[in-house]
């Protein structure tokens, strides 16, 4: 019953990307924000048309904005280069070459 409430809540209201992709994030509250300043409406009925649109992932376009895209990147990179310069030290070490006198 809700759903079809939901469903002709929106017929007629144009709903942007920002509001389907922070509602397919799982940002329900911001969704909502974003459809009211929008659209101009009341609290239920942006809700009603918030927990109509369907959840999936962002567009890819929302997660370089939030910056997701990057994170994962930059820590891979980060861990490699800490896991590289230990392995190296370890090296060094059991091979009497480092260069700090015990």
């Amino acid at each position: 019953m809700k759903a079809a409430s939901a469903a002709s809540a929106h017929r007629g209201v144009a709903i942007p990307a920002e509001v389907r992709d922070a509602a397919a994030a799982g940002q329900k509250v911001r969704a909502i924000q974003l459809l009211r300043a929008h659209q101009g409406l009341g609290l239920a009925e942006a809700r009603a048309i918030v927990d109509g649109l369907p959840r999936h992932s962002p567009s890819s376009r929302a997660r370089k904005r939030s910056g997701a895209v990057h994170d994962g990147g930059l820590r891979r990179f980060l861990t490699l280069l800490v896991v590289t310069l230990g392995l190296l030290a370890a090296v060094l070490w059991l091979t009497g070459q480092w260069p700090i006198a015990p």
